[in-house]
């Protein structure tokens, strides 16, 4: 009797004002459309951990500083000649470009900068010492020597 009285109610509107019937036809479409669509599969989170197991940023931070020296900034290309030479990584990263160091580099939250100067070469790809800043749960270094500041 409810669905009887409901079902005469929608067709004495649609009667009234037939335009309300493209309207509520058009709306249908569109969500057949879209209940039509396969749902977007999520994207499974990336962490440093799960990119790169067993390598931790800080580590991949001190073999940059290591190879930067006292120079401000370090090329992709000198990097991955030494992971390349390594005895310890050279299976690993054989065949690697430098594009998958810049995006594992990348992976560990560490800054690639477009266009550096190293060791008196020219300007390419590489990590300047600015961006590598420790991580906040660094502990910050102390000194030993007594403050001056009165």
């Amino acid at each position: 009797m409810i669905l009887g009285g409901l079902a005469y109610g929608v067709w004495a509107v649609l009667r009234a004002v037939p335009l309300l019937m493209w309207l509520v036809a058009g709306w249908w479409v569109s969500a057949a459309w879209k209940a039509g669509k396969p749902a977007p599969e999520p994207a499974p989170e990336k962490t440093s951990e799960t990119a790169h197991p067993g390598v931790s940023r800080e580590a991949v931070r001190d073999l940059l500083l290591t190879l930067m020296g006292t120079d401000s900034a370090v090329h992709l290309a000198t990097v991955l000649a030494h992971l390349q030479q390594r005895p310890d990584t050279a299976a690993l990263t054989a065949s690697w470009k430098i594009s998958d160091l810049r995006a594992r580099l990348e992976a560990l939250d560490i800054t690639v900068q477009p266009k550096v100067k190293a060791h008196g070469k020219g300007a390419t790809r590489g990590v300047r010492r600015v961006d590598l800043a420790p991580s906040p749960g660094a502990a910050p270094e102390t000194s030993t020597a007594p403050s001056t500041a009165a």
